[in-house]
Formats: C-alpha cells, structure tokens, sequence
C-alpha cells in the first residue's frame, strides 16, 4: 500500500500539463520496447524502457530501468533506478538505491 501511495503522489507531482503532446503507459508491469515519439508519462510496480524516447521521460515506480535513449530530460521516482542508457538533457530523481552506469551529458539537479 505505501508503495502504491508514494507511486501515486510522484506521479501527480511530476505530470505536467497531458494537453500537450505524450504518451501515457501504466499498469503492473511496464515494458516500452518500442520507439516513441513524444513525451512518455510512465508508471509501474516494473518499468522497463528499452528503446528511444524522443522527448522527456517522466516515470513513477518500484523498479525502474533505463537502457534506451532519452532525448530530453529524464524525471524519476523508483525504489530502485538503474539508468543504463544515454540521457541528452537533465536528470532529476528521487529513488531508495540505483545506478547509473552510463554518464549523463549534463545532469543540473539530482536528488537523492
């Protein structure tokens, strides 16, 4: 219950505005294995994002892995984040353990 609570309120704290142009995907599990064109709006108990996302990924969850692209910024909240990908823009998480094993190009705000 706590997990869902926390997933909930990350999520309506980093959803801007849905009138514009995105993507929303939600449920147990989480799999994007496919290219997406615009902002990705994402939560999960599992996301996994294993392709491009040509705008920002805004993502709320219990496990969250990164692999693909992520053309802008990078918005997250998990219990556990590995980002394992190329990131273009800013970073901005909050999460109980993770990794990142790729280097950011620039990374203005990180919360730990």
């Amino acid at each position: 219950m706590k997990k869902i609570l926390l997933t909930f309120f990350a999520a309506m704290l980093f959803l801007p505005n849905l009138a514009q142009a995105a993507t929303l995907q939600t449920g147990e599990e989480v799999f994007i294995d496919q290219r997406m064109a615009d902002d990705l709006y994402a939560t999960g108990g599992m996301l996994s994002v294993a392709r491009e996302v040509s705008g920002d990924l805004v993502a709320a969850g219990g496990k969250i892995n990164i692999q693909g692209k992520i053309s802008q910024d990078l918005m997250a909240a998990a219990g556990e984040l590995t980002i394992d990908g190329e990131v273009d823009d800013d970073v901005g998480h909050c999460q109980g353990r993770g990794e990142l094993l790729e280097l950011c190009r620039a990374i203005h705000h990180v919360v730990d």
